[in-house]
């Protein structure tokens, strides 16, 4: 190896906070894994909430965007969108050449976007060990399947490369019909450091963001994460809301986030009569204090891998709600929260009304913090230190 310390690459799309980067820092920052020199490759952007948390991390970024960059200004708008598509395929030559001058020694990539491009450039042109995380399900966008069906055939052909999934759920979905070789193809579950949410729910807990949101201290705060997109379905969580606001005065909601949606669901909110009662409080970089502000977690996705969200929930022993989708029910069941079906109006509002009871709540949040325990990022960086010491032995 190059280096006293091998050096592990990670690649991201962008730096805007999503699960992906919440598991890549919390892996780069693990103590078990800090005999590897950790670095961050961004390939779609180098901008967005989590840059300053690695770079206080002293962990460094690099940028190698996949589609040719233009730093010579073309004033043709045509031109210039022709070239970056056309192009791409430089990425095998300019990728590489990066990683030679970071004298990397393994590349984890977090991102399934170009996943044929970016196995070729490690697998093919770096000739290094490479490993595919797959932090979702992606099945329903169909233009990406060549490129998935690229990087199955070059990674099972290499002897120093897998493919890891945040959940069984995440795993099928991507492979399909496709059978690999069980070492090929593992689940490494998502993780959380289970010591920052060392909390219990009742009056113990300090509020102190209910006064900025402009929630009374008594009120009962249904709260939600993650990025303001349409398949997070915070629509619907703003119509079951509005339902349940109706019928119970001391009913609050508060959704943590930022994104495309935003405006929408400003407009939604507007139009449903909810401003006071609804709270958008946009991108959150301390989610412990925001999660002891919260009385009930509802996650309302469309689809997820395995959303973080849940498991800092459940790690800050609140009472969940969650839609029944990917990996959600390796996490949760019935016993230890409540699952309902996607897409279910009826459903969410069922489920809520259900959670206005305090003694229910309390009892789901009892069981919530043993749910979170199988989650451990100790857990999790242990397993990823033996894949990374596995591949790199090769």
């Amino acid at each position: 190896m190059s280096s006293k310390r091998p050096h592990i690459v990670h690649i991201l799309g962008s730096l805007v906070a999503g699960g992906a980067q919440r598991l890549v820092f919390n892996l780069v920052t693990h103590p078990l894994l800090q005999h590897f020199q950790h670095s961050v490759v961004c390939i779609l952007s180098d901008q967005g909430q989590f840059r300053e948390k690695f770079q206080k991390a002293g962990i460094t970024i690099h940028f190698c965007p996949i589609r040719w960059p233009t730093s010579t200004p073309i004033p043709s708008y045509r031109i210039n969108r022709w070239l970056r598509n056309h192009l791409v395929f430089t990425f095998h030559w300019r990728f590489p050449s990066l990683l030679r001058r970071l004298k990397a020694d393994l590349v984890h990539t977090h991102l399934t976007e170009r996943i044929g491009i970016q196995a070729k450039a490690v697998i093919c042109r770096a000739k290094l060990p490479f490993i595919w995380t797959i932090h979702g399900l992606f099945r329903s966008c169909g233009e990406e399947e060549p490129g998935w069906l690229v990087a199955f055939d070059l990674i099972e052909r290499s002897e120093r490369a897998v493919i890891t999934a945040v959940s069984c759920a995440a795993l099928e979905d991507v492979l399909g019909e496709r059978k690999m070789p069980e070492r090929k193809a593992r689940v490494i579950y998502n993780g959380i450091d289970l010591s920052q949410f060392e909390f219990t729910y009742g009056n113990d807990r300090v509020k102190v963001l209910r006064r900025k949101w402009g929630v009374p201290d008594d009120a009962i705060v249904f709260g939600s994460a993650g990025r303001l997109v349409p398949v997070k379905r915070f629509d619907l969580l703003l119509e079951a809301g509005a339902e349940v606001i109706k019928r119970h005065p001391n009913v609050h909601i508060v959704i943590a986030g930022d994104g495309s949606m935003r405006q929408a669901l400003e407009e939604q909110v507007n139009k449903f009569g909810l401003q006071g009662r609804v709270h958008l409080i946009g991108y959150q970089s301390d989610m412990v204090q925001f999660w002891r502000e919260v009385d009930v977690a509802v996650i309302s996705s469309a689809s997820e891998g395995l959303p973080m969200v849940l498991l800092e929930a459940c790690a800050s022993r609140i009472a969940c709600i969650a839609t029944r989708v990917g990996g959600i029910p390796e996490v949760l069941t019935n016993d230890s929260g409540v699952l309902v079906e996607p897409g279910s109006h009826e459903g969410l509002v069922e489920a809520m009304e259900k959670m206005l009871d305090e003694k229910t709540r309390l009892e789901y949040s009892r069981r919530a913090r043993k749910v979170a325990e199988r989650f451990s990022m100790d857990k999790i960086a242990a397993q990823y230190n033996e894949l990374y010491q596995e591949l790199l032995q090769l």
